[in-house]
């Protein structure tokens, strides 16, 4: 049995409105501030902070991860805050982010230790391209480097939502995929793919299966990606609660060749669902994340999502 090397860890959090105290006149953001719905005042947004940090520490027994993809963060401000909490700021991270054009002004973004990966370039993927109606969402990130010899792509994701019904909003998903599967295509073969995100669908629904071509197997000599969150949907356990139900839309899928392991030694087995106690609410039998907010009750939560990581290991 050939040792291991290193084992680096990739997360990816939706942290539900990670907004700052200041009203943004170009978005919707108004609840978010000390006078608006939310009363979202500085002592909350710091607890907010200090709680995700403590979420994303807690994956690997206080270790700081070496790469985190972030959905429904408002600004790259509020990101340079997060990594300034204790655990997180002796990491050095570097962000790579770009304001989006969502209507209530969330963005996603990648963060990444710049003495384990050497960046070259990022490229953020038009949704649009491939549909016939403008949508207003987080484009496709693609973050392009170096680990050693061994080429990595990584994609975040924040898919549009099915707040007005599932049906009604498939047509944007299903552009998403589409230029996510466009972008993969565009990879050398040789170089490998991590795609993370809160795709809004859960694995076994048609942007992922037939659109993305995300499948709980691969096949040799395609570019179909291996979806390693399928076990987790197959024995009923989400990412995410609506209604008493749990549905996986936070997902890690990768490239065939990491899943069996590349010339270069790099190999990811499996997707892990973080389910540590503090982050889920359970009462009278039922479970769901430990919120922020539910409605407009202050809970001092986490978020209404829980986070999911791959650990890649060299041999």
């Amino acid at each position: 049995m050939s040792a291991l090397k290193r084992e680096l860890i990739a997360v990816f959090y939706n942290v539900e409105n990670l907004f700052d105290v200041y009203d943004d006149p170009k978005t919707s953001d108004d609840a978010f501030t000390p006078d608006g719905l939310m009363a979202w005042d500085e002592e909350r947004y710091r607890q907010k902070l200090q709680q995700i940090s403590k979420a994303i520490l807690g994956i690997d027994q206080g270790k700081a991860p070496d790469f985190m993809g972030f959905a429904e963060i408002e600004n790259r401000q509020v990101l340079e805050d997060l990594l300034k909490q204790d655990g997180l700021s002796e990491t050095h991270y570097e962000i790579v982010h770009q304001e989006s054009e969502d209507t209530r002004g969330i963005d996603i973004a990648f963060v990444y230790r710049p003495d384990v990966f050497k960046f070259n370039e990022a490229i953020w993927h038009d949704i649009n391209t491939f549909s016939t109606e403008k949508i207003n969402a987080r484009n496709v990130l693609q973050v392009s480097g170096e680990i050693g010899d061994q080429v990595f792509h990584f994609f975040v994701n924040h898919w549009s939502s099915r707040r007005k019904g599932k049906a009604e909003t498939e047509f944007k998903r299903i552009a998403a995929a589409k230029t996510l599967r466009h972008a993969v295509d565009q990879c050398a073969d040789e170089s490998v793919q991590i795609i993370m995100g809160d795709f809004n669908d859960e694995p076994s629904d048609f942007s992922i299966t037939k659109y993305l071509s995300a499948l709980e197997h691969a096949q040799e000599g395609t570019k179909e990606l291996v979806n390693l969150s399928w076990r987790y949907e197959q024995h009923g356990k989400g990412s995410i609660e609506h209604e008493g139900e749990w549905y996986l839309f936070d997902q890690i899928m990768v490239s065939l060749n990491l899943r069996k392991g590349t010339p270069t030694g790099w190999k990811v087995k499996k997707m892990y669902l973080e389910q540590n106690e503090a982050l889920i609410f359970r009462s009278r039998g039922s479970s769901k994340p430990n919120r922020t907010y539910v409605g407009i009750d202050y809970k001092g939560g986490f978020s209404d999502h829980l986070p999911v990581f791959v650990r890649i290991q060299e041999r």
